[in-house]
């Protein structure tokens, strides 16, 4: 992810079998959940600021309303979908936080 630009800093925030969940650090942090399947590797990506802290688990992640999902047959093809995805993700950030500050009123 690094390699490909996507991030400038990567860590790994949870590690299960069958799940990797990265935080990716590029500016804008985002979450990514990385999944296998069979032959494919899909993951969803979130922005931070719409997830609260608490839900940074692999499962969670699946569940939040914001962020998208990206299918592939392998690692590169993944990372490159998630590049052309970022800025979707970002530009929900907005509508995510209004309606977080909803709830916490």
């Amino acid at each position: 992810m690094k390699d490909k630009g996507l991030c400038t800093k990567v860590g790994v925030v949870e590690e299960k079998p069958g799940c990797v969940l990265l935080y990716c650090d590029g500016g804008d942090g985002v979450l990514v959940a990385v999944f296998e399947h069979g032959e494919w590797v899909y993951a969803k990506m979130v922005a931070e600021g719409s997830v609260k802290p608490y839900m940074w688990h692999c499962n969670e992640l699946l569940y939040v309303p914001y962020g998208v999902y990206v299918f592939a047959k392998g690692l590169d093809e993944l990372v490159e979908g998630l590049g052309r995805k970022k800025g979707l993700v970002l530009a929900q950030l907005r509508l995510a936080l209004e309606r977080l500050a909803d709830v916490e009123e």
